[in-house]
């Protein structure tokens, strides 16, 4: 049966516009008579959102820890209390002639614990006498060789102790690169997943329907009209289950808000999730919509060609 273009003449874009609105009307319809359905998706297609998504703001918050530190990494020589201030001028002179060190200080113990009672308050109460070292800090230069500036104020006289940043630095760049890693391997893993849910969610809507897609198909509308409703929903499927991501990821950070503030006050930095802003839930949207239209646009595309229909 021959059919020209449907429909027959160019319409205005008030038609245009209102068809959308109709069509977007219906959806909200559909949806809320298939109320169960659609919660399912968006719960599906949120955990698969939300992974990735988490571990993008870990792996920002922990990229915006090493940037705010900054600076040179140091290390700190522990002496007994009872140092002699010989023995404390001896070390800070041998520290001060290294090429590879900058910045030497003392630290007395009571400038110590003055220090920690500004952050925890006063300890008097569990310890009448000041157990703390005496501290010497410096500062590692740009091109500096650590370790063996390590071994040899390790074996200085009086020296007890000898901690360094460079542990947990190296930990930190090592965590930073896994997760970022991580984060591009579940986003990639998960968003298929993601567009996988709406093209079975859509390919069932479209089976419901199959007897209107012949009847239109018979009149000449074109593919792109047809594809219209399926598209739009796959969207509103997608936009859903971003906002139940979004949604996921701030019960997450309220349920975890504690044991992080806790474990970061360990090294004195403040708890902030970076990244979790208006900028990020907008592209959290948008990629959730887009996801869902991709896995729509995948569905309509095998099911219309299965019957053959084109225009």
């Amino acid at each position: 049966m021959a059919s020209g273009p449907w429909p027959a003449s160019r319409r205005p874009v008030s038609a245009w516009f209102r068809d959308h609105v109709r069509v977007i009307g219906e959806l909200i319809d559909f949806i809320g008579h298939h109320v169960a359905t659609s919660l399912t998706v968006w719960l599906l297609v949120g955990i698969s959102m939300a992974l990735p998504s988490g571990l993008l703001l870990l792996f920002m918050s922990v990229a915006a820890i090493d940037d705010v530190w900054g600076g040179e990494p140091g290390l700190a020589v522990y002496l007994p209390a009872s140092t002699t201030d010989e023995i404390v001028d001896g070390i800070v002179a041998e520290l001060r002639s290294d090429p590879g060190l900058v910045e030497v200080s003392v630290v007395s113990p009571s400038a110590s614990l003055a220090s920690l009672e500004e952050r925890l308050g006063d300890l008097s109460a569990i310890a009448a006498d000041n157990p703390l070292p005496i501290t010497v800090r410096a500062t590692f230069s740009s091109n500096a060789s650590a370790d063996p500036t390590l071994a040899r104020v390790q074996r200085l006289e009086g020296v007890t102790q000898v901690s360094s940043d460079l542990a947990w630095l190296a930990r930190l760049k090592a965590l930073r690169m896994l997760l970022e890693r991580s984060t591009v391997v579940l986003a990639v893993v998960l968003g298929l997943a993601a567009i996988l849910i709406t093209f079975a969610s859509i390919r069932l809507v479209l089976a419901s329907r199959l007897d209107e897609l012949f009847v239109m198909n018979l009149v000449g509308a074109p593919r792109g009209y047809i594809r219209r409703p399926f598209l739009y929903l796959g969207g509103l499927y997608g936009l859903g289950g971003a906002l139940v991501a979004a949604m996921l990821l701030a019960a997450s950070f309220i349920y975890l808000e504690a044991p992080l503030a806790e474990f970061l006050d360990q090294y004195a930095l403040d708890l902030e999730i970076a990244g979790f802003d208006p900028i990020f839930l907008a592209s959290l949207l948008a990629s959730g919509g887009l996801l869902g239209v991709v896995g729509s646009l995948l569905a309509s595309r095998s099911r219309l060609r299965s019957l053959e229909i084109t225009g």
